[in-house]
């Protein structure tokens, strides 16, 4: 079986597609979740967003959540699984017990996170869209900086750079 970036990324859309066909012909769009800015039945942690200004705090809260998480996913996360948990990389520049440190704050971040992240993709679509829209912008800046660094190359020429994985593939 060949595990292709591409062939995923085709299934994943393709998928995604079908889902928002089902969603609207189950009646998504005149659902209650289907709402925009304050209401009554928009909880958060238990409590009423009826006004604009505890929408407002709400959606700065997630909007500022979703940077700190997606920055963390884009770069703690990769530095833990190449440099800390890769068996082959025997070096680290940075103490063991610092190492522990900053795992243990970023799982319990990503803990407290969780319990405010189900809040917010039960409560209503326009804080779900605003947690998608900002999650994009943050992935594409940092996968950004991380592209900056590398060279593009053809397929045909690939083998002069003497690429190890063709197209992201795992035969």
């Amino acid at each position: 079986m060949v595990l292709s970036a591409k062939i995923a990324s085709n299934v994943v859309f393709v998928w995604m597609i079908t889902t928002l066909v089902i969603l609207f012909s189950l009646g998504f769009i005149s659902s209650e979740f289907v709402n925009f800015g304050p209401n009554d039945r928009l909880l958060f942690l238990g409590i009423k967003i009826d006004t604009w200004g505890k929408w407002l705090c709400v959606c700065i809260y997630t909007f500022i959540n979703q940077i700190v998480t997606t920055y963390g996913l884009e770069t703690i996360s990769p530095w833990m699984i190449n440099n800390v948990q890769n068996r082959e990389q025997k070096i680290i520049t940075i103490g063991k017990t610092q190492t522990l440190f900053y795992i243990n704050i970023w799982y319990t971040y990503m803990w407290m996170s969780r319990i405010f992240g189900i809040q917010v993709f039960l409560s209503q679509l326009d804080i779900m869209c605003l947690v998608l829209i900002t999650d994009l912008l943050c992935t594409n800046y940092v996968t950004k900086k991380y592209l900056d660094e590398k060279i593009e190359v053809s397929e045909q020429t690939s083998s002069r750079y003497n690429v190890l994985y063709d197209e992201f593939s795992v035969v």
